[in-house]
């Protein structure tokens, strides 16, 4: 019996803004994988940012890219999610959406990471771990969100 199956790519990267100031915008992607074709409607948990669209239709086998705006937010961490609803969506997906809002620095800061590389080690039935240092060549301080670009490395806040 034919059926919609829908599944989402890689969440979305961070959202980063000068606090109170208009922001680009970040993306993800979702696919029907049913054969039966789906109505989509995108809830939202949070209201520092849009989405667009908000309501659409995924044939069988087709994807729709999903673009996160921000809405201008004073200085802080927000976090929420986009919810899609529809026939064929698991129960309970929600795809995180954050934004790091910050103020602009009153000089220029110069990050250099200490080292070129991180190197990370752990037993196999455990977290690996690594460290990464940065130093500031700049007047004013240095104020970072670590990030990756492998969904397996997921940087922890700093202790």
């Amino acid at each position: 019996m034919p059926f919609a199956d829908v599944v989402v790519g890689a969440d979305p990267e961070l959202l980063v803004q000068a606090s109170s100031q208009a922001t680009g915008e970040v993306t993800w992607t979702i696919s029907n994988a049913g054969e039966l074709e789906t109505s989509i409607t995108l809830e939202r948990q949070g209201a520092f940012f849009t989405q667009s669209p908000e309501a659409f239709v995924l044939g069988p086998f087709e994807s729709r890219t999903i673009t996160v705006t921000a809405i201008p937010q004073p200085p802080g961490t927000y976090n929420g999610f986009s919810i899609p609803k529809g026939d064929g969506v698991p129960t309970g997906l929600r795809i995180p959406i954050t934004l790091i809002s910050t103020t602009t620095p009153a000089g220029t800061v110069l990050a250099e990471a200490s080292t070129p590389r991180v190197d990370l080690s752990g037993d196999r039935s455990t977290s690996a771990s690594g460290s990464v240092s940065f130093q500031n060549r700049g007047t004013a301080s240095l104020v970072g969100v670590a990030s990756s670009d492998v969904d397996w490395l997921i940087p922890q806040a700093a202790r």
